[in-house]
């Protein structure tokens, strides 16, 4: 069962890599994967049922696999494409390096809304606060936003504290030939705040040592 396994994971990657290649050999305005004849001729591949031919692929170049487990796929993957593999060495702690190179991006946002006695409220927030004006709202959204996003991103493992904030009104502007002339109406602004940060190296040390 197990072998059964790693050779269908083994076949999932190397047509993967086959459809990527298809990809970027084909011209873009050809969609190869619903192609019936592409998938026939993947069949064939893959099953060797053909009782008139066999398809064969011969990649050019050598795939290189990292993360602890390639060394039980990347064999088996490369004699599907007949090609040579190369596993790199220390290449078990390739994606520990990849996650602490990576990285950490945490968003979120509200939107503030008016309410019919010209009041304003802000939705995606715990609580209920009612604001008599936009400036107001808005002001108070930011620095919760800003304050949650942060403690989101100690949470995740960054200690980064710039926060970019983006803000997008949603008016109605009416013309002449409407009843509200030259008038606009404000339905909603949504505030988004959004952290970026490289995860804290020295947190990661010091957890390595429990």
């Amino acid at each position: 069962f197990i072998k059964y396994v790693f050779n269908t994971i083994a076949r999932i990657i190397a047509t993967e890599i086959i459809y990527k290649l298809l990809d970027y050999e084909m011209p873009r305005n050809i969609n190869f994967r619903k192609s019936s004849s592409i998938q026939k001729t993947m069949e064939m591949w893959l099953n060797r049922e053909s009782t008139t031919m066999d398809v064969i692929f011969h990649l050019k170049y050598p795939v290189i696999g990292v993360g602890a487990p390639i060394k039980y796929f990347l064999p088996k993957i490369s004699s599907y494409i007949n090609t040579k593999y190369i596993i790199p060495d220390n290449t078990d702690v390739a994606s520990a390096i990849g996650a602490i190179t990576s990285k950490i991006v945490i968003s979120k946002h509200v939107r503030i809304h008016p309410t019919k006695k010209n009041e304003f409220i802000i939705e995606g927030l715990s609580g209920r606060r009612v604001f008599f004006s936009l400036d107001e709202a808005n002001t108070y959204a930011i620095n919760k936003l800003v304050d949650i996003v942060r403690s989101m991103g100690v949470k995740a493992g960054t200690s980064e504290k710039k926060v970019d904030i983006n803000i997008n009104d949603l008016q109605i502007n009416f013309s002449d030939n409407d009843y509200f002339l030259n008038d606009t109406i404000f339905v909603e602004r949504t505030i988004s705040a959004v952290l970026k940060g490289l995860p804290d190296i020295s947190k990661l040390k010091d957890n390595d040592k429990y």
